[in-house]
């Protein structure tokens, strides 16, 4: 979304942190600025997408997983320029099953790392700053619950991208 008065762009990313146990699973990027670089499967959300199924998306085709959603590690605010920022949407999530087939173009593969191999590996391997936030807050324990993040006005505007007026039926009222 760009800001037609200043220019300001925001851009709109979901990300997933699968973990199993102790352990959890990152992608080796495949884009030639970032080749080889470690970082969640992410991506921008899309058209009628909400960040939860954006990260759903991500994980299957970055990492080849189906996976469940057990909450929201954190959103995650990154100045890329002065005129440029990204929202992230970091999901946690629980493997389902591998899918089969091949990874998308920009995963050259994956890697399952320990809590300990996390905490040894050097800033320069991950593919930014944000990469390098949702492991911190994974290590620390953080976590919230997925309604921290909802449509306020139901289904289907993410497509039009028109909201509808407020059901203010619903609003509590005081007496």
């Amino acid at each position: 979304m760009v800001d037609p008065n200043t220019g300001f762009r925001s851009i709109l990313v979901a990300a997933v942190l699968i973990e199993e146990g102790d352990r959890v699973l990152l992608i080796r990027e495949s884009k030639p600025d970032c080749a080889g670089k470690l970082n969640q499967p992410a991506g921008h959300l899309e058209v009628g997408e909400t960040p939860e199924e954006c990260a759903r998306r991500e994980a299957r085709e970055e990492a080849g997983y189906e996976v469940e959603l057990t909450g929201l590690l954190g959103v995650y605010l990154w100045p890329q320029t002065p005129t440029e920022v990204v929202v992230r949407f970091c999901y946690l999530a629980r493997p389902v099953r591998p899918l089969p087939g091949p990874l998308a173009p920009d995963s050259a593969g994956t890697v399952w790392l320990t809590a300990e191999e996390a905490r040894r590996l050097p800033p320069t391997v991950f593919r930014s700053p944000l990469t390098i936030a949702a492991l911190a807050d994974w290590l620390a324990g953080r976590r919230y619950p997925l309604a921290v993040v909802r449509p306020v006005a139901g289904s289907g505007w993410f497509a039009t991208g028109v909201a509808p007026a407020p059901d203010r039926s619903s609003v509590l009222q005081s007496e």
